[in-house]
C-alpha cells in the first residue's frame, strides 16, 4: 500500500521520506499540483494513505500582510477543499493531518489585541481544515488521526521553531522577544521522533482519532 505525502516543502516530509517505504510526495502550491494528486490517488490500483503536511510557509507567517490573504486561503484550506471535493474517497485508506498546538488558542478572546504575528489567522485556519477533514472523513468512513503537534524542532532546516530562533539569536549574540506573558510551559519534539510517530500510524490497522 502506497502513502501519499502532499507538502513537498515541509520539515517533516523530508524527516519522513527518510525512514519510510512505498512513500510519494507531492508540492501543493498550484492547481497542476493538484491535478497530479487527484490523478494520482483516482486512478491507484490499491487503497492510498494519505499524509496531509501542506500549508501556508510557517515561516512567512509572521510577515503575512493583507495583501496576501489570497495566497494564504489558497494554501491554508482551499487547496484541501479542492482535493477532497475531487479525489474518489473509495481510494483512501487513512489520512492523517499535521496540525498545530495553536488550535487551542483559535478562539479571539480580546480583539483590541493586535494580531501582530498572525497567530489567530493561522491557528483559526488549522483548526477549520480539522473539521474539514473531520467532516470528509465521518461521511465517507475513512480512519482518520488529527496530530496537534507541540514545538517541533530540527537540528536543521528549521527556520520557524522557538529553537531555532533561541539559536540563531545566540549564535549573532541578538536580544529575542518572547510574547507568553512568562506563564507557558512548552514541550518540545524533534522532527526525527515526530517522524517515527507517524511511520508507526502508518502501519497501524485502525486509527481512532
Amino acid at each position: 500500500m502506497n502513502t501519499i505525502i502532499v507538502g513537498k516543502e515541509s520539515l517533516l516530509t523530508k524527516y519522513l521520506k527518510m525512514i519510510g517505504k512505498n512513500i510519494l510526495v507531492f508540492p501543493s502550491r498550484n492547481s497542476n499540483d493538484l491535478e497530479k494528486i487527484v490523478d494520482h490517488i483516482n486512478t491507484s490500483n490499491s487503497k492510498i494513505n494519505l499524509i496531509l503536511n501542506n500549508f501556508y510557509p510557517s515561516a512567512q507567517i509572521s510577515k503575512l500582510t493583507s495583501k496576501n490573504y489570497e495566497k494564504f486561503y489558497e494554501q491554508s484550506i482551499l487547496f484541501s477543499a479542492k482535493l477532497f471535493s475531487n479525489i474518489n474517497s473509495k481510494k483512501i485508506n487513512k489520512i492523517i493531518y499535521s496540525s498545530s498546538s495553536s488550535v487551542y488558542n483559535s478562539i479571539i478572546k480580546d480583539y483590541q489585541v493586535i494580531d501582530t504575528n498572525n497567530k489567530s489567522l493561522y491557528s483559526s485556519t488549522k483548526i477549520a481544515v480539522e473539521n474539514l477533514i473531520y467532516n470528509f472523513c465521518s461521511k465517507n468512513k475513512i480512519s482518520f488521526l488529527i496530530l496537534r503537534i507541540f514545538n517541533m524542532y530540527s537540528d536543521k532546516d528549521d527556520n520557524f521553531s522557538i529553537i531555532s530562533k533561541l539559536s540563531k539569536s545566540l549564535r549573532n549574540k541578538n536580544l529575542i522577544k518572547i510574547f507568553n506573558g512568562g506563564v507557558n510551559i512548552r514541550d518540545y519534539i524533534h522532527v526525527k521522533d515526530v517522524a517515527k510517530l507517524y511511520y508507526f500510524f502508518i502501519k497501524k490497522k485502525n486509527l481512532r482519532n
